[in-house]
């Protein structure tokens, strides 16, 4: 999660909320990891593109969340690891 934090106060958040904030997209991305295609589909129909694609940031700037998206979102075969 550090590099998400670091992620999103080198894009201008306040560092005092990258905690907060990265602590809820690992709770939405594991919840996210665990709909079926089904279910997927209707969570991306319900809020739109902008918020899965903050869970493939978050997943862009996390290893253990690379793993979970792999496969179940096109273009995500390789990602970079976390440091």
């Amino acid at each position: 999660m550090e590099n998400f934090r670091k992620y999103l106060a080198d894009n201008g958040l306040a560092e005092s909320r990258t905690y907060s904030l990265a602590s809820a997209f690992n709770a939405m991305h594991k919840a996210y990891c665990e709909l079926d295609p089904w279910n997927r589909r209707e969570f991306d129909s319900l809020f739109g593109p902008d918020i899965r694609e903050g869970l493939i940031q978050y997943a862009r700037n996390c290893p253990a969340a690379n793993a979970d998206l792999r496969g179940h979102v096109p273009g995500i075969l390789e990602l970079p690891a976390c440091e």
